[in-house]
């Protein structure tokens, strides 16, 4: 009888064996075939790879588990169900709530209305003040104000950077926020392997959080880099030299971070 329970659970382990290779396969063959023709770095689809072994090795691991404990069919569907659904879709959604009652941030749509206002009732300002605003925060156009009477572009410009600043510490909040949410969202994933294992997926390929929150860095350095090229033509020089658009910022693509270890 030790014989024939020895023989039954190696082939059972054969068969276990045979079936995550199998079903691994045919995930990851075609993976494969889509790395090697987009030129994938090598280093990327074998992370990949080792990822996608680990998440199947766990819930495989959790099948054989709830099946040696138990010999009901139903019993053993069931149970992986809830688990399934439990960090799939219970944790997910619970832990989102809670990060979001923990940290408070602006709505988008605040910033966006709080830009425009100050926009908007720049139009009905002296121009005057608008522009001793913007001396402010930009002193080295302190000595091209004076001449600025009626619609001027120096003034438009101005209350539109203005609107930008009044809207600036609104953004920074949110920044703050959004950042905040996503380093509490990590820690939530180690007990939600469905979403850990995105978070992996997502950071490799550069489309997750960070890689929006670096996108929207180069916008705001891009942004910035253009002000400082046409300011100077706006406040100091008169006459603009096509010559000078060979310097023109040029917004590049986005900027690839290193990996983090931290999902």
């Amino acid at each position: 009888m030790v014989t024939t329970a020895k023989s039954v659970n190696a082939l059972w382990g054969a068969k276990v064996g045979v079936r995550f290779v199998a079903l691994y396969l045919c995930v990851f063959v075609p993976f494969l075939v889509g790395a090697l023709l987009s030129a994938t770095e090598v280093t990327n689809w074998l992370l990949v790879a080792l990822i996608c072994a680990a998440y199947m090795a766990f819930w495989t691991a959790l099948s054989l588990y709830v099946g040696r404990h138990s010999s009901h069919a139903p019993t053993i569907a069931s149970g992986l169900i809830a688990v399934w659904i439990a960090v799939a879709f219970i944790i997910p959604i619970v832990g989102d709530k809670l990060i979001k009652q923990q940290i408070l941030s602006p709505k988008g749509n605040d910033i966006l209305l709080t830009q425009r206002e100050s926009v908007n009732d720049a139009w009905d300002l002296p121009v005057a003040d608008t522009m001793q605003a913007f001396i402010k925060t930009h002193p080295e156009y302190s000595d091209y104000k004076s001449d600025v009477v009626g619609f001027d572009w120096k003034w438009y410009y101005a209350f539109q950077q203005l609107g930008d600043q009044a809207a600036a510490d609104l953004s920074e909040q949110y920044r703050d926020a959004s950042s905040a949410m996503y380093q509490k969202a990590g820690y939530l994933a180690w007990i939600a392997p469905p979403i850990l294992f995105q978070r992996y997926m997502t950071r490799l390929a550069n489309t997750d959080a960070l890689a929006a929150f670096a996108y929207e860095q180069d916008i705001r350095d891009f942004h910035q880099q253009l002000r400082h090229f046409y300011y100077p033509w706006l406040f100091i020089h008169t006459d603009f030299d096509k010559a000078q658009l060979e310097q023109l910022p040029k917004f590049g693509s986005l900027k690839v971070r290193p990996h983090s270890s931290t999902p």
